[in-house]
């Protein structure tokens, strides 16, 4: 019999098999070089001789070995083919494959960023970068679920992930995740309707809800022309204590922030907007390109009214806002901008998404029905819009007070 000292003793030669006594087919295999290593001799169910390596010795004992080659001749007896199998193991889709290893793209990065609209456009650059952030810093770093077969990714792995992120990176990922696993299903990697993303919750913290009040817009307001006024490179100064207030801003930065607050447009759409594609006639902006695919947004008449101001008489082509040599502006720079309107402003904890927020909240507030307002925010499901529903709600009371009010006046001849 085969024993560990047996296996210590062997010479190397080349070609050499060693069987164990048992006659189960366990084999240890001798290279040239010396280097051990443990296989199975088996046949298939249709008669075909094949050898499987099990292990390496010293790494792989001999009592270790016999138990792994037991259970592959078990296996073996239910009809499985190991061979076939490790094959195909080898040639299954792994999470890296689709999101790219240190260095690499992946196919999300690769392929499918650049057909991710649904009129088979890229995504913006900025989109595409901040994707490749997300999964370098808390996807690629996760090297067990990047060698995972796609097959293997379970929904407590995808929940180990959501845990370790805050809600808005794990809303990010999701998505991400989300269209890896339809790809993994459309090509069979994966059955129908498995998708793991699909069955874990996105967000796990409330909607935050923020909006301006009537008094805080009059602040911004002032704030802002307060600001242009100053200019990019002076400060407003405390006249009693000397200290500084706020820094001016440039004009082009200014004109970005009062676009978001007097359209609801998003940050990436506002400075991609283009003077050819506003519609003056019917008040509407023809957008070809958003992240909810082609949309025609309607405005209203401060709004237009604005754009004409800043249009002046002169027939415009390129973008609304954009550098003095007509370059587009960095979203970075309207961040910050908004930053220090916002401190200047005393309005603590308003983010400038929040300016869409307040734009929605107004307009339903007024009586502007949600399928408008949802159309005007380039929702693309009803229940996005439905966070508002309340306020809507209200003026519709307030419209019936109204209305009810009418009626009796009229009844009573007034």
């Amino acid at each position: 019999m085969l024993t560990d000292a047996g296996v210590k003793g062997a010479q190397p030669r080349a070609a050499v098999y060693e069987l164990d006594a048992d006659g189960q087919g366990l084999v240890l295999r001798v290279t040239p070089a010396g280097a051990k290593s443990w296989s199975l001799r088996y046949r298939t169910r249709t008669g075909d001789r094949r050898r499987i390596t099990i292990g390496r010795y010293p790494d792989m004992k001999l009592s270790k070995a016999r138990s792994e080659a037991a259970a592959i001749r078990d296996r073996v007896r239910l009809g499985h083919d190991p061979n076939e199998e490790k094959a195909a193991d080898r040639e299954a889709l792994r999470m890296v494959d689709l999101l790219g290893a240190e260095g690499g793209a992946g196919w999300y990065l690769e392929t499918y960023v650049q057909t991710a609209g649904k009129v088979g456009k890229a995504k913006s650059p900025n989109g595409i970068a901040i994707d490749r952030y997300q999964i370098a810093k808390h996807l690629r770093s996760r090297k067990g679920l990047m060698r995972k077969r796609v097959a293997d990714v379970t929904k407590p792995d995808l929940e180990r992930v959501k845990a370790d992120v805050p809600p808005s990176v794990w809303r990010k990922l999701r998505n991400i995740l989300l269209v890896c696993f339809r790809h993994a299903e459309e090509i069979g990697a994966i059955p129908a309707g498995s998708n793991p993303a699909a069955r874990t919750k996105s967000a796990t913290d409330a909607k935050r809800e923020r909006f301006l009040t009537p008094d805080e817009r009059k602040r911004l307001a002032d704030t802002l022309a307060e600001m242009e006024e100053l200019g990019p490179h002076r400060q407003k100064v405390d006249p009693k204590t000397g200290k500084v207030l706020f820094g001016g801003l440039g004009a082009h930065l200014v004109r970005a922030l009062r676009l978001l607050e007097l359209t609801g447009l998003r940050r990436g759409e506002a400075l991609a907007l283009r003077w050819e594609w506003i519609d003056w006639r019917v008040s509407v902006l023809r957008l070809p390109q958003t992240k909810s695919g082609k949309r025609e947004i309607p405005i209203t008449p401060q709004a237009l009214a604005f754009l004409r101001d800043l249009r002046g008489d002169a027939v415009r082509v390129g973008l609304v806002c954009c550098y003095d040599d007509g370059r587009a502006i960095d979203p970075n720079h309207v961040g910050r901008a908004w930053r220090s309107a916002r401190k200047a402003a005393k309005l603590d904890g308003v983010r400038l998404h929040d300016l869409r927020h307040s734009w929605a909240s107004d307009a339903v507030s007024a009586g502007v029905p949600l399928y408008i307002v949802g159309k005007a925010l380039g929702h693309t499901q009803p229940n996005t819009t439905a966070r508002y529903a309340h306020l809507h709600d209200e003026a519709v009371r307030e419209g019936l007070a109204k209305a009810g009010a009418a009626i009796e006046a009229a009844k009573g001849g007034k």
